[in-house]
Formats: C-alpha cells, sequence, structure tokens
C-alpha cells in the first residue's frame, strides 16, 4: 500500500473546458495525498486538523500540521485494510457513524446542544434533590457466604458478643479489618435489602434476620442517622447540562422520525 502526498492546488491541474456549451466544468476538490488509489480531500484534512488540534488549520504550525496530516494518512491507510478485510460488518458499522454524525450535525444546527438556560437548570437541580434519599445512614455488617453462617453470627451477637470482633472474625470482605464498618451510606450505594433492614432499627440496633443480597448473607447494625445533604449545584452543574442536552437530543430524534414516513416489514 503506497500513498502519495499532493499540494492543495496539484488537483487543479487539468481542469478542461467542456464543448458543446456546458460551460467550464468546476475544479476538482483539492487534495492532499492519495491513499491506496483513494483521494484524500483537503476538506477532510481541515476537519481533523480541528478535531484534534481545536484550533483552525490555518492557526496551526507546520510541524503540527505535518504531524497531523501524517496521522491521518495512517488512519486511511489502516482504513483502507478494513475496507478490504471487514466485510459487511465493517460496512454497516461504518453506515451507523455515519448516520449518527448526520444526525448530530442536524441537532447541533437546530440548537439542541446549545447551553441550557439558567431557569432548566434550576428546575433540573430541584427535581435531581426532589429525588435523592431524605436520610444517610451510619452502619456496620457482618457478611457471610451462607445463611447458616449469619445465623451463627447473630446468635453470637445476642449471647452478648461485641459486633466488631464478630464483624473482624469471620465477615468476608474488607471491612472486617474495621469490625465490619461501612461509613455513612445512603440508599443507591448499596443494595436496597440492607437499607429496608435499617430503617427498621434504631441507632445500636443490628437485624435478628439475616439478610439474602447477591453479595451473600448480611447482619447490619444501625450505629447513627442524618439527614442527608445534597451536593451543591456548582458540583453537579456539569451533569445536569448534559442530561438536559441528551434529553433535547432524545427529543429532537422523535421529532426527526415523526416528520418522516417509515415502513417496516
Amino acid at each position: 500500500m503506497r500513498w502519495r502526498e499532493s499540494p492543495v492546488w496539484a488537483a487543479v491541474l487539468g481542469v478542461a473546458v467542456v464543448a458543446g456549451g456546458c460551460g467550464e466544468r468546476p475544479p476538482p476538490e483539492p487534495l492532499v495525498a492519495e491513499v491506496d488509489g483513494r483521494p484524500v480531500p483537503q476538506a477532510r484534512f481541515d476537519e481533523y486538523v480541528e478535531l484534534k488540534s481545536g484550533a483552525a488549520p490555518a492557526q496551526i504550525d507546520e510541524g503540527l500540521r505535518s504531524r497531523l496530516l501524517s496521522d491521518l494518512l495512517r488512519l486511511e491507510a489502516a482504513a483502507a485494510l478494513g475496507a478490504r478485510q471487514g466485510g459487511s460488518a465493517v460496512r454497516e458499522r461504518a453506515e451507523i457513524a455515519r448516520l449518527e454524525a448526520l444526525a448530530h450535525s442536524a441537532a447541533l444546527a437546530a440548537g439542541v446542544f446549545a447551553v441550557p438556560s439558567d431557569a432548566e437548570l434550576n428546575a433540573a437541580y430541584a427535581s435531581y434533590v426532589a429525588a435523592l434519599p431524605t436520610r444517610e445512614y451510619y452502619a456496620a455488617h457482618v457478611l457471610t457466604a451462607t445463611e447458616n453462617a449469619a445465623a451463627l453470627a447473630v446468635t453470637q451477637l445476642q449471647a452478648g458478643m461485641d459486633f466488631a470482633a464478630v464483624a473482624a472474625a469471620v465477615s468476608l470482605d474488607d471491612s472486617k479489618t474495621r469490625g465490619g464498618d461501612l461509613g455513612w451510606i445512603r440508599p443507591g450505594r448499596l443494595p436496597p435489602e440492607l437499607f429496608a433492614a435499617l430503617d427498621s432499627l434504631q441507632p445500636g440496633e443490628f437485624a435478628a434476620q439475616p439478610i439474602k443480597t447477591h453479595y451473600g448473607w448480611h447482619v447490619v447494625r444501625l450505629i447513627e442517622v442524618r439527614a442527608a445533604e445534597p451536593p451543591s449545584f456548582e458540583s453537579v452543574k456539569p451533569q445536569l447540562v448534559a442530561n438536559l442536552q441528551q434529553e433535547r437530543y432524545r427529543q429532537f430524534l422523535e421529532q426527526a422520525l415523526a416528520q418522516v414516513e417509515v415502513e417496516r416489514p
């Protein structure tokens, strides 16, 4: 496989005047190279420069320009090999990528990815906070592989053994080095079965019935409860922006689908 660089103006050579009153043909698109017999347009290189450097082609120095051109030509060469060997799967993935790029471009032109207004962000933050748990728990647990082992731990605790000592002796996870201490946790961070048990306890109590989760069998102890403080607006603002833009994009795609005729077999 060989590639040949072309100066920006090389593709305009050989422009002919068409006889018969059809006028002059438009000049061919300027090229930067040919790879495996396929042209690499200047426009593609310009777009690659902006994508990789974040700067317009006229703003980069010759050293960076040369490196980016070499990178693009390597990519073109590898893609040429893929086109030869990949078959229909590669073609379909390329088509999906093309569709996504065109859809994204249309959404961008429609303002879908504009920065949300303060009113939108404040409303999104209020909804986010309203959905958060209102309490968090300081808890500890003993984790065992079987229900019988967990039941034995309950028996030992009911007999007066120290919770931390039982956890250090039999628990299977790394909390055993802390006497089963899980620290402050809130719903969503651990299996919901544990929080259902914690909600039924008073501080200082442990659950008399072992609890089954995908981790194993637990004996949980509630140490303390406090009101959960929501994260600050500024700390979650980037995620709120991304979520709002993603929702706009979803709506944009739905509207696009509604505007065309679709037939399914």
